[in-house]
């Protein structure tokens, strides 16, 4: 989605800064809505002869859905990534791979919240693996004057205000972030 074309433009930024592997200036990142629509957009883009390759979030019930996307005729064998090899984590959304702490941190900025309301920074013990359901279901919690959760604004906020973002967190989290996406997996999109 939108939100994750964002983080990753990012993230790219944040490792080219640094002079570390980035993003392939070649290749373009495409948002195409949800696993269940990469078909239909490949083979709407496929007969370009485009060299495709999809990062997709894995939740509860797509591990079928990935399996088809890898079988299937319109991608090439390894193109098919999933964001939980990345996150370390049996689930994963493309948020999972700036890392819980820099998430929870980024939410509570953008949004504003006080002590009361922030999330909080150690996961509860019934809170769900990714963090974006953590969010979600800690503002159902909030009264209805906080605005509704969405996941396009974290992200817009994290590339309006990167550098003063990134300069309130320690070198250790960005440097944890920037480390798991330019491991040696991560790097054959990079």
């Amino acid at each position: 989605g939108p939100s994750d074309l964002l983080y990753l433009q990012w993230a790219s930024d944040q490792l080219r800064r640094r002079r570390r592997a980035a993003l392939d200036r070649r290749w373009v990142i495409t948002p195409a809505g949800s696993i269940d629509k990469i078909g239909s957009f490949i083979a709407l883009f496929g007969g370009n002869k485009l060299h495709v390759a999809v990062l997709t979030d894995l939740a509860q019930g797509d591990k079928n859905k990935v399996q088809r996307l890898r079988e299937h005729d319109l991608l090439k064998a390894g193109h098919v990534f999933t964001a939980d090899a990345y996150a370390g984590q049996a689930e994963a959304d493309v948020e999972d791979l700036l890392g819980r702490p820099l998430y929870v941190a980024l939410v509570n900025t953008c949004y504003g919240l006080s002590k009361t309301r922030a999330v909080p920074s150690n996961r509860p013990a019934t809170a769900p693996i990714r963090v974006t359901k953590e969010i979600e279901q800690h503002f159902a919690t909030l009264p209805p004057s906080v605005p509704e959760f969405d996941h396009y604004t974290p992200a817009r906020y994290l590339l309006e205000h990167s550098t003063d973002f990134v300069s309130t967190l320690p070198d250790p989290e960005i440097s944890a972030v920037l480390d798991r996406l330019e491991s040696r997996a991560f790097r054959r999109l990079f």
